[in-house]
């Protein structure tokens, strides 16, 4: 009978335990359900991350071509200029042609 005492207090603390650890899992539930949520949170935020800094690099390399387009015309005007300030019918006329300056309109020069 001692012996059927020490069981049954040992099986109440058992149920006290299991009771204490059910507790315990129902606190800890809606802990990982939010650490769940921060993760996928954090996941999303590293994908708009690096879709930002990829859109980022693709904006910089559409600058440095259109700011290469704008060198190569510079340069090409330049040269068009160049060509036609050599040829005396051209120059000539462009810049002392009165109906053209009294219009406002100016000769190409360079900048």
């Amino acid at each position: 009978s001692k012996r059927v005492v020490q069981l049954e207090a040992k099986l109440h603390q058992q149920d006290m335990e299991k009771d204490a650890m059910k507790e315990e899992l129902e606190k800890l539930r809606p802990m990982a359900a939010a650490t769940a949520e921060v993760e996928q949170r954090a996941t999303s935020a590293e994908e708009v991350l690096a879709t930002t800094a990829a859109n980022f690099q693709a904006a910089e390399a559409r600058q440095l071509q259109a700011e290469e387009m704008v060198r190569q015309l510079k340069q090409r005007c330049q040269s068009l200029e160049a060509q036609l300030s050599k040829r005396p019918e051209h120059s000539m006329s462009l810049r002392s042609d009165p109906a053209l300056m009294s219009r406002g309109t100016k000769p190409m020069t360079r900048p």
